[in-house]
């Protein structure tokens, strides 16, 4: 093995995806240090500690092991000789505790040529004497290991966080530790009297690491930015922004036996619970193989690039862009659900509007119209009779004609263009307009409920219907215009028609984006397609669409297509996505339906249905099955707590979690009394609004959800012991650890625990050691009833003891006093004058600032100590 004795500097360097984490790196000062540089000639040699700190201080960290070089001074047994001696006044102390790992750019030549020189050396005894210093040292952190108790951890315990998703700390590196990069330096830089600052500069740079790789943390940071800088428009454009809804602790609490009894329970309680805290004995394969998984069916979405046009001579109109239908309907909407009682506008009733008549549509028929309309009033919580709804639709709703089609038709005749319309539409709707061409209209086309692969259908015959007025026409001089972006543009452009697609403000499209699709055009208002034909000097080619192997855009029942993956399971996907025909953001998660494994997501489903209406718990717009999958599709939610929290830096403020505390309770309170139980509470199953509800707190994720009430008796379940573990044991309450039925009391007490953490940023019992995963389990609980709580409570405010007081207190079947609980946290809040500002740390940052680059500071304070044992730096 050989060695050189180089001046090195640490370079705080991040990952190229993580643009705000470079920036605070860029802001960071670190300062040339000497040090002894190894470097091994075998290739098979993996990943070493390479990198030993040389200073002129003796080391007083006190488990250092250091060598003096050089001193007569401190002639001993740990003295080294270095020939010829180094240019630096001694005694020089070399550390072989604590040690780096250090990375060197391969391409920098200039580095690699001076750890490559060989001017200083330790001669051969000195050499031995260190390498056998160095096998035997310890680690370069002691970090001892916990077992939560008094008894001491064994010799091949571990902590198991790494095996469990729910305990992955979500660090984006292979190993624990993370890896740092160093640049190598002439010794001339270096001052006779240096000074060494690595050691404090390493845990910053780590800290800073940690920080901003961790798994969807650039998405967080744009998502918070983007919000920030868009409210101030939003709120000039007076855009209705829900807030939490504080209710009074003196409200009587709800009945679960009157509550629960909703036309849904039955098939709710038909239904077996999937995961009901049974001991599970898995079951191995003979073979000792695991069975193949079964495989998504649902379409994907290709990418559909922009096709260039070529002196355009014929334009194909879709009618819908030629009659207000959107204008009228948002009127008749506007009237049954008045925006200033509903918190809605009436884009937003649009949107609601084309999504449930889109979803109920199907080949032979379009929803009645008071169909949709009771669905919206079913998703706003409203009671509508059908005369209201009838009247206002005949009043307020009809199409009118586009006060600019006949024009726009009348101009491409005069410049030479032939108009034609696109049979999406009854012909009816179109017979009125001089000089539009109907020759594509025939018996089987022409309905509202035409779908995509109708229209892929329709393209077939196009070209030749269009040829009787230029026989030498091709595919991309005929241009199609719509406001149709999903069946339309994309189905034209796939069969090589030039498409122009109308995103006009106060539509349906107007913001319809699919990232998967490129029009050729995209225009607001019928007046811009001729001046666009007549000046092709003016086009500019859009970007061309991307299909990522990583987020395949699924769609689902043609109407939703996934954008994004958020989390996936064994077999169950949780997806970003958008509806296809007014672009608004949904959630979607859907599972491969496996005869072998019981399947959730239709459980879940029941359970929504059951929770419908309850504040702080996200709509479903639809569910139900399509192709092999089940699917849910719900409201798009924000960030959610565990991101809020890492956002912030790894802690909540006070007022922030009590702010979050009492919605959980209000939620809670309402789900109890519809005659469920969540049983896996934590922060990843909570998340705030997106945009208009960016306020509001949601509880989300219910696979674990239980009935606890029988809608048909009102009798609680019976108590049960010997149950398996349910819920994330993190933040379970201690009866879980124990095997005994959950129950609402456990909810509450959950609820306690997560703020806990929100608050602190860690439990004491995370990381512990243990034999197997259920002594963990078992410690956990024994830490949650015992001393380790008791310190943790003394260390938090003084209203979390009467909180868990009362919610270790109560019995089985007994009801929790949520009023008392929601009193505790408003006592807080009015005791230190706060006001319910809905003001969170995100938005308004507190003393340990956030991940935007202007409000991280880099600083000793914020650095979590190293809890995971590491060989190295």
């Amino acid at each position: 093995m050989l060695h050189s004795f180089v001046v090195a500097r640490l370079l705080p360097h991040l990952p190229a995806w993580t643009p705000a984490g470079r920036k605070v790196a860029s802001s960071i000062v670190t300062k040339p240090f000497l040090a002894l540089h190894l470097r091994d000639t075998d290739p098979n040699f993996v990943r070493v500690p390479n990198l030993f700190v040389i200073t002129r201080e003796r080391p007083h960290l006190p488990w250092s092991e250091y060598f003096v070089l050089n001193s007569v001074s401190e002639a001993s047994g740990r003295t080294l000789t270095v020939v010829p001696p180094l240019p630096f006044n001694d005694p020089l102390y070399l550390s072989v505790t604590p040690r780096i790992c250090a990375q060197f750019d391969p391409k920098e030549e200039d580095s690699i040529n001076l750890l490559q020189n060989m001017d200083y050396q330790l001669d051969q005894t000195s050499f031995e004497m260190f390498l056998r210093a160095w096998n035997d040292a310890g680690p370069s952190v002691p970090v001892v290991g916990t077992t939560g108790g008094d008894d001491e951890p064994g010799s091949r315990w571990d902590t198991w966080s790494g095996q469990s998703p729910k305990e992955s700390p979500g660090i984006l590196f292979a190993d624990r530790d993370v890896q740092f990069q160093f640049e190598a330096l002439s010794l001339r830089q270096l001052p006779q009297r240096f000074e060494t600052s690595v050691f404090d500069e390493l845990p910053l740079v780590r800290q800073l690491t940690l920080d901003y790789t961790w798994k969807t943390s650039n998405w967080a940071i744009r998502y918070i930015k983007s919000v920030r800088e868009a409210m101030p428009r939003l709120l000039s454009e007076g855009r209705i922004f829900r807030q939490p809804r504080a209710s009074s602790t003196e409200d009587a609490s709800p009945d679960p036996f009157v509550e629960s009894l909703r036309p849904c329970i039955s098939h709710l309680k038909s239904l077996p619970v999937v995961h009901d805290g049974d001991p599970v004995v898995a079951a191995e394969n003979e073979d000792g193989e695991w069975d193949n998984e079964p495989q998504l069916e649902l379409d994907m979405a290709s990418a559909t690039p922009a096709v260039l046009p070529k002196s355009i001579k014929i334009v194909l109109l879709d009618p819908h862009i030629l009659i207000d239908r959107d204008g009228p309907l948002q009127n008749a909407l506007a009237h049954i659900f008045p925006p200033s009682r509903y918190s809605r506008t009436t884009k937003e009733l649009l949107d609601l509007y084309v999504e449930y008549e889109s979803v109920g549509t199907t080949e032979q028929q379009v929803l009645p119209a008071v169909d949709v309309v009771r669905s919206i009033a079913r998703y706003l919580g409203a009671s509508v009779d059908d005369s209201t709804i009838n009247n206002s639709m005949e009043s307020y709703g009809k199409a009118t004609r586009c006060p600019n089609g006949q024009q726009l038709i009348a101009e491409l005749i005069g410049h030479g263009y032939v108009p034609v319309a696109i049979p999406s539409a009854a012909k009816e709707t179109v017979a009125q307009y001089e000089g539009l061409s109907l020759g594509l209209y025939s018996d089987c086309v022409g309905k509202e409920t035409q779908s995509q692969k109708s229209f892929s259908e329709l393209w077939q015959r196009t070209l030749s219907f269009c040829k009787q007025f230029d026989p030498d026409v091709g595919p991309d001089q005929i241009l199609v215009f719509s406001s149709d972006l999903y069946r339309v543009c994309e189905t034209a452009s796939q069969a090589g028609f030039p498409t122009a697609f109308l995103r006009a403000e106060g539509t349906r499209s107007a913001k319809l984006h699919i990232p998967t699709i490129a029009p050729t055009y995209t225009l607001t208002t019928l007046q811009e397609l001729l001046p666009v034909l007549r000046d092709s000097s003016t086009y500019v080619v859009p970007n061309e669409p991307v299909v990522s192997n990583g987020n395949p855009p699924f769609r689902v029942r043609d109407n939703y297509q996934c954008t994004s993956l958020l989390g996936s399971g064994s077999f169950a996907y949780v997806w970003n996505g958008v509806h296809v025909h007014t672009g608004a953001g949904v959630a979607l998660k859907f599972e491969v339906i496996d005869p072998s494994v019981p399947s959730t997501i239709p459980y879940e489903a029941a359970v929504y249905a059951q929770l419908e209406g309850v504040e702080g718990i996200p709509h479903i717009r639809w569910s139900g099955q399509d192709k092999n999958t089940n699917a849910i599709v719900m409201d798009k939610l924000g960030l959610n707590l565990e991101q809020l929290r890492r956002f912030c830096r790894g802690q909540l403020g006070v007022k922030t979690i009590l702010m979050l505390g009492e919605q959980m309770l209000s939620t809670i309170e309402h789900v109890h009394a519809r005659g469920i139980i969540v049983r896996d509470i934590k922060p990843d199953n909570f998340a705030m609004g997106y945009l208009e509800d960016y306020q509001r707190l949601y509880l989300f994720d219910m696979g674990l959800s239980k009935l606890y009430l029988d809608p048909t008796t009102g009798k609680h379940m019976p108590f049960r012991e010997g149950r398996g573990g349910i819920g994330t044991p993190r933040y379970a309450s201690h009866n879980v650890h124990f095997g005994l039925e959950p129950s609402r009391r456990d909810d509450v007490e959950a609820i306690g625990i997560l703020i806990l953490y929100l608050l602190h940023g860690r439990l004491p019992w995370q990381g512990i050691c243990a034999p197997d995963i259920p002594a963990k389990l078992r410690r956990i609980g024994e830490m949650k009833r015992g001393d380790r709580f008791t310190e943790l409570l003394a260390r938090s405010p003084a209203f979390f003891t009467p909180f868990f007081s009362h919610c270790r207190a109560l019995k089985f079947e007994e009801k929790p006093d949520y009023a008392l609980l929601k009193t505790l946290l408003r006592g807080a809040m009015k005791e230190h004058g706060w006001e319910y500002d809905w003001k969170y740390d995100w938005w308004h940052p507190g003393g340990r600032g956030t991940l935007l680059p202007d409000e991280y500071e880099v600083h000793p304070r914020f650095v979590d100590p190293i809890r995971n044992t590491l060989d190295s730096w």
